[in-house]
């Protein structure tokens, strides 16, 4: 006879992609709580894991999740340990690395997540939350792409300022709202290479709708016209 434990783990296997996208929200909800970089941080981990658990045991899509994981968390370690002095001198370098090395990681998590999205032959809860995940790993791939190109090339953007914290948790919004073609206008880009990555940023957000919802959906149309 399994204990409660045994019953909430076995619930948390049934729907690990489920479990996922609710800590994808939560994150994006209670964001603004959490302090300094630690939010990129997570949603990082989150990314990891939902491309983790929609991978297969001992794939070498799981390797490859390892190999690239290990720089990011170095930079990580190292950038907690270093004094404050030596920190402010390898700060760009540091900064730039890590900005990279998370972009490439994100584009194989969402790789993974998609490529898990399209071997599905049946759509259940687990499938719909991926698909969620995969959105929101979308959305905060391109919130890096602008903060690499603000760090760049400060200005490149009309109303966002402040602390880096601030700057990143403003372009998590940008990147959102031009996900969903919303457009509110309270940030906009200003430079031509700014206004490309958005109209990108667009025209993703719609190919995704357009090919994976869709994709699941005939999937889901499918199976209940033949049951």
């Amino acid at each position: 006879m399994k204990t409660g434990g045994f019953v909430i783990l076995d619930t948390v296997r049934a729907h690990k992609q489920i479990v996922v996208m609710v800590v994808f929200f939560c994150l994006l909800l209670f964001g603004p709580m959490i302090p300094g970089q630690l939010e990129n941080q997570i949603f990082l981990a989150a990314g990891i894991v939902s491309a983790w658990l929609a991978s297969e045991a001992k794939t070498r899509a799981r390797r490859g999740l390892v190999i690239l994981a290990g720089p990011i968390i170095a930079l990580v370690i190292v950038w907690r340990l270093l004094p404050p002095d030596q920190l402010f001198i390898s700060r760009t370098t540091a900064g730039t690395v890590f900005l990279v090395s998370t972009i490439v990681f994100f584009i194989y998590c969402g790789g993974i997540i998609v490529s898990y999205l399209l071997k599905a032959r049946s759509v259940g809860p687990n499938q719909i939350a991926g698909a969620v995940s995969f959105y929101i790993i979308l959305g905060t791939f391109w919130s890096y792409i602008y903060t690499i190109l603000e760090f760049f090339h400060p200005g490149s953007f009309n109303n966002v300022s402040g602390s880096e914290p601030d700057v990143g948790a403003r372009f998590l919004y940008f990147s959102f709202v031009t996900l969903a073609t919303l457009g509110y206008g309270d940030i906009t880009p200003r430079i031509p290479v700014a206004q490309s990555l958005a109209v990108i940023e667009v025209i993703m957000g719609q190919f995704y709708m357009a090919i994976v919802v869709a994709y699941l959906l005939s999937i889901f149309i499918r199976k209940r016209l033949g049951s």
